[in-house]
This record gives structure tokens, C-alpha cells and sequence, in this order.
């Protein structure tokens, strides 16, 4: 997921640096402006590009046995082998 968040270059705005700072605060049962002290948003960054790389990868994700896709599947290989 690195490697895909390093070609990406994923933004991180500041709304995603607050989101994660909420999440673990929530988690560690502790104070957000706590927190920040220790996490800033350049520390945070790296993580943050990781867990959308994560999402992309889960998003763009296709379950080959649905069959939906399987009869798309069949439907494109029809048209090219009709070519």
C-alpha cells in the first residue's frame, strides 16, 4: 500500500488530519488536542496516504465469482472473439 500511496500522492487535507485525530483519540480514550502534541499533521501524513491507498485498492476491488461479473466477463469476451 506504500508503493500505491508514493504514486498516488494522495492530499491529506486538514479535515483528514482532524478525522484521524478524533479516531484515535476515541480509540486511546484521550483528548484530541492531546494528541496533536504529539501527532502532527506531517507526522500523520504517511499514515493517513496509506489507509486511502487501502481504500482505492478495496474499492476498485471485484469479486470474479459474483455473477453479475461473471456474465459480464462472458458478454466481453463474446464481443472480442465476434471481432
Amino acid at each position: 500500500f506504500e508503493a500505491i500511496a508514493k504514486a498516488e500522492t494522495f492530499e491529506v487535507s486538514d479535515e483528514d488530519y482532524e478525522a484521524e485525530i478524533e479516531k484515535a483519540a476515541l480509540e486511546m480514550k484521550k483528548e484530541a488536542s492531546e494528541l496533536k502534541k504529539t501527532y502532527t499533521k506531517d507526522a500523520i501524513t504517511p499514515y493517513i496516504q496509506i489507509q486511502k491507498a487501502y481504500a482505492l485498492v478495496k474499492d476498485s476491488a471485484v469479486n470474479l465469482n459474483d455473477p453479475a461479473v461473471k456474465a459480464q466477463k462472458a458478454a466481453e469476451k463474446e464481443v472480442k472473439e465476434t471481432k
